[in-house]
């Protein structure tokens, strides 16, 4: 059994808990391996629907919190536990220093509006600090 606890947070170890014992107890990993649906939300497979029945927190889902869990499921089925645990570990590491960076150099650890609204993650406009013209105020 994967150790969720050592990425995710309380809430998300036990979506992901139940999925993968309801996965283990329909006998579907191999299935899982070869299934790509486009959303997990909207396939009707049966194999889903034997899934679906299985977890005891089917009703504690949105459509998105149940497509994320069944990507979780589908990355773990095909690539394996401990790899995707460390690209989990990866991304997040990687977010985090994003983060870190964008509050370095943006004062008060915000984007100017406008440059948020072009889609710059980082950086201030001339006009609010300096340092970065490209803003319309």
């Amino acid at each position: 059994m994967p150790d969720f606890e050592s990425i995710y947070t309380a809430y998300e170890s036990t979506l992901l808990k139940d999925a993968h014992d309801a996965i283990t107890a329909c006998d579907l990993w191999d299935w899982m391996r070869s299934y790509t649906p486009d959303s997990f939300m909207y396939s009707n497979h049966p194999n889903l629907d034997q899934i679906n029945k299985k977890m005891k927190y089917m009703n504690e889902h949105s459509g998105a919190s149940y497509g994320w869990t069944m990507r979780q499921m589908e990355s773990i089925a095909k690539i394996g536990w401990d790899e995707h645990r460390n690209r989990v570990r990866s991304k997040r590491a990687e977010d985090k220093l994003h983060t870190w960076a964008d509050q370095q150099r943006t004062p008060k650890g915000r984007a100017c509006g406008c440059r948020v609204a072009r889609g710059y993650r980082t950086g201030w406009c001339g006009v609010a600090g300096g340092g970065v013209p490209a803003c319309d105020h």
